[in-house]
């Protein structure tokens, strides 16, 4: 009897797993959650720790359990502490916090919700892409960008009263821009819903020739500082109407252009909760061939004159950020940047595709957060968000280096006339005037399959829904059974 409990005994501590912090830099082949410039997170088991005592040095902060939640957090003041939150880990102003931090201010503390899930860390891919000579239908593009058209974005989503996650308005504000980019030309578009107490992501795609893609992000929530809570106002239009209306801005010049690379547009929901909407999308997308990612958050402030866009990023997406400095001198000369390289600014979405292995960078207009009217009720146009000119530069750099990365096939002035083919839907199958090739898509842009010189399709084996069909002509048509 003794022996079968001290086997039994022996398999519980042989099953645990444990969240553990990790001194960088982390050795090939290891999986991380998170890293940031002097060590790493990640959780492991009793029997994956005694495999791995040889390779790192670590130091186990608590038992892991999937029911537990864990934030990492950033003071922004050094007499700021987080009270009331079980601290794990404490080093150089950034803290582990276990369980939701409901008592944190976050107009002094920075947080990020950790994700369970982990991953290798490798070098994304890198491209280059014509940053020598200056393109005319680049510069067509960036000629479109308006000031009244920026401002107008961020008035209407300033209007829309309160962005908190946890709210109507911003449940609103996602239908509002969701609808905004179904009326400019992309692809698909559609609200990414991860989690039933928080106002959805909104997603739009423009198809390119190639799967892999560029993105230009921003969050669409806001806060005055207790986003635990649902927040009768929180008007956020620096934070972030300015980089909400960067997204929405880059999809109204850019429509009708196509691109060698796809483009997908996204605005994330849950940033102020600790980075929830991009973690859930990126956790969901980490196999996608994303290439580079441009987010954007408080674009609208200036302190003083002449105001340069800050931009942020990790070693593997220094190229990006380098692109994007490239792009912004040839197109936008007049708008001044400065550059770091720094894994410990995670405090924005971009640090959700820095998780997965992927290129991103953060353009923001300090990122010692000058603006006096940071998270709270002040944060409207003319306070707040003070700067129309500085904004709609920072967006021109971005549509610029956005248009840049993605390569643009032919202006609209230029674009070829397709002929139009015939395309019948009936019960479940499609029928094709001649033999096609090409792909079927979910509306989320997952690929379903390929066909090769087909007349009929079957899809009557998937659930109802929205489904795309791409021809290797790259006209596209939307199917709804």
């Amino acid at each position: 009897m003794k022996k079968i409990i001290f086997i039994f005994t022996g398999i519980v501590l042989y099953a645990k797993s444990y969240l553990v912090v990790i001194e960088n830099p982390v050795p090939e082949g290891i999986p991380v959650i998170t890293s940031l410039k002097d060590f790493s997170f990640s959780i492991f088991s009793y029997e994956e720790l005694n495999q791995l005592k040889d390779k790192i040095n670590y130091q186990i902060i608590d038992e892991y359990s999937p029911d537990n939640i864990y934030y990492l957090a950033k003071q922004r003041f050094a007499d700021k502490k987080p009270e009331g939150a079980l601290i794990l880990f404490k080093k150089n102003g950034e803290y582990i916090l276990k369980g939701a931090p409901y008592n944190l201010d976050t107009k002094s503390f920075f947080v990020k919700k950790l994700s369970s899930e982990k991953r290798l860390k490798k070098n994304p891919e890198k491209t280059k892409n014509g940053l020598n000579f200056i393109n005319p239908t680049i510069q067509e593009i960036v000629s479109k960008v308006e000031n009244d058209s920026v401002l107008n974005f961020v008035i209407t989503l300033q209007n829309f009263v309160t962005r908190n996650s946890y709210t109507q308005g911003c449940t609103d504000a996602a239908n509002w821009a969701k609808n905004y980019m179904e009326n400019h030309g992309l692809d698909s578009v559609y609200l990414h819903s991860y989690q039933s107490n928080y106002a959805p992501n909104v997603v739009g795609i423009k198809w390119g020739q190639t799967d892999s893609c560029y993105i230009i992000t921003a969050h669409l929530d806001a806060t005055i500082g207790n986003p635990w809570w649902p927040e009768d106002t929180a008007p956020g239009a620096d934070d972030n109407g300015s980089g909400s209306s960067a997204v929405l801005e880059a999809v109204r010049v850019m429509e009708g252009y196509n691109f060698h690379y796809t483009v997908k547009y996204i605005l994330f929901t849950g940033e102020e909760q600790g980075l929830v909407g991009s973690g859930a999308w990126c956790n969901q997308h980490s196999s996608d061939p994303i290439l580079g990612d441009i987010n954007l958050d408080m674009i609208g402030y200036v302190n003083f004159y002449p105001e340069s866009l800050d931009l942020v990023s990790d070693n593997p997406s220094e190229w990006l950020m380098d692109s994007f400095v490239v792009y912004t001198q040839n197109y936008i000369p007049q708008l001044k940047t400065r550059t770091m390289v720094n894994p410990n600014f995670w405090y924005s979405d971009h640090s959700s595709f820095w998780d997965i292995g992927k290129s991103a960078i953060l353009g923001i207009e300090d990122v010692g957060v000058p603006n006096p009217y940071y998270h709270s009720k002040g944060d409207t146009v003319g306070a707040g968000f003070n700067s129309i000119d500085f904004c709609s530069d920072v967006i021109r750099a971005s549509v610029a280096t956005l248009s840049g990365l993605a390569r643009p096939l032919v202006s609209i002035k230029e674009k070829p006339v397709l002929v139009e083919r015939k395309i019948l839907y009936k019960k479940g199958m499609i029928y094709f005037s001649e033999p096609e090739n090409g792909f079927v898509y979910r509306v989320t842009g997952e690929k379903i399959f390929e066909f090769k010189k087909c007349r009929i399709i079957d899809l009557k084996p998937f659930k109802k829904g929205i489904y795309f069909i791409k021809l290797k002509n790259k006209s596209c048509r939307v199917l709804l059974f």
